[in-house]
């Protein structure tokens, strides 16, 4: 299969281009100081092709990037790395996407210390992180008890979602203030289509929707147990505002953050829809892949957000499209 191999040479860069202490440094291939994000990504993509602290060719990778994760988790549970720039992050982003790769490496690999880390960082994310308390639970933000925006919760749902999966105990309620606070966000009816009404995704309550707010707050409403059916319609619409992926002449229409969200999304819809992401999403990034030199099996850091985590966020994202096909089943 064309895009495993594709895989197979973005974890080979990735597996080569990894600090001795498990991290990913990732100024040194282009981004800002944003680690803990860059790291958790990277093993996210190593834990999606099937390697865990246990098995794989790349086991050894996978313990350094968790015992990374772990050296870096504060008492209250927090995970983040206090040296991290966290412009346009905060804590909540680095800590979310931490998170999601400590609850994933913990339901893989079943050590005990990892599914110890793990669930105190998902007992930060529930009890300390996110907004409100008790039945007023909300969303998360960039820091603890801030009103939510959609790409912060995002990540946060994500996390959590991979932690029950993993057996891990989380707070029902942190899943219902995670639907009230998408309720807020949302604009309904916002367009007719073939499948019915249609909702459109604003950052913030009063805010401006986009296709990214789109496609996360339809991934919310799968991974919560919205039936697809009924988000037919809504998935059509954010595929129609941002288009399908596409590289462009330089690399100009790439948005790894869009298609991440999106390829997920897409994935759990199936039928025409996703036929028509997955092919626009493997020609990008297959075609696109650097075959040659230090960055052979890597993605040029081009596109919205490519200067935030460079090179290494670039891989390791494009890894996890591609990888969907056996990282998730379909809900």
């Amino acid at each position: 299969c064309i895009s495993e191999s594709v895989v197979d040479a973005a974890l080979y860069w990735l597996a080569h281009h990894q600090e001795k202490d498990g991290h990913w440094d990732s100024v040194k291939y282009g981004g800002k100081k944003v680690d803990t994000a860059n790291t958790a990504f990277a093993l996210l993509a190593f834990l999606g092709a099937g390697h865990t602290e246990k098995v794989g060719e790349y086991k050894d990778h996978v313990k350094r990037a968790v015992a990374w994760l772990k050296s870096k988790q504060a008492p209250n549970g927090l995970i983040f790395d206090t040296t991290d720039e966290g412009t346009n992050c905060g804590i909540g982003y680095p800590g979310a996407i931490a998170t999601l790769a400590l609850a994933e490496a913990a339901g893989m690999a079943n050590i005990a210390d990892t599914r110890a880390a793990a669930q105190k960082a998902v007992n930060y994310c529930c009890d300390t992180h996110q907004e409100g308390a008790g039945s007023e639970k909300g969303g998360w933000r960039y820091e603890a008890q801030s009103a939510g925006d959609i790409s912060v919760t995002g990540w946060f749902v994500m996390a959590l979602k991979s932690a029950k999966i993993a057996g891990l105990q989380v707070n029902p309620a942190s899943f219902e203030g995670a639907l009230k606070f998408l309720s807020k966000v949302e604009i309904k009816n916002a367009e007719n289509s073939a499948y019915g009404p249609a909702s459109r995704y604003c950052y913030k309550s009063g805010g401006i929707p986009n296709c990214r707010r789109g496609a996360i707050g339809n991934l919310i409403r799968q991974f919560l147990g919205e039936r697809k059916e009924n988000l037919q319609s809504s998935v059509e619409l954010f595929m129609k505002d941002g288009g399908v992926p596409n590289w462009g002449a330089n690399g100009e229409t790439v948005d790894l953050y869009y298609w991440y969200y999106g390829t997920l999304c897409a994935f759990q819809q199936g039928g025409d829809l996703w036929n028509r992401w997955n092919d626009g999403m493997k020609k990008a990034l297959i075609e696109n892949q650097c075959k040659q030199g230090d960055n052979e099996g890597s993605w040029n850091p081009v596109g919205d957000w490519s200067s935030e985590w460079g090179r290494v966020g670039q891989t390791a994202l494009g890894s996890l499209c591609l990888e969907v096909y056996y990282r998730y089943s379909r809900l």
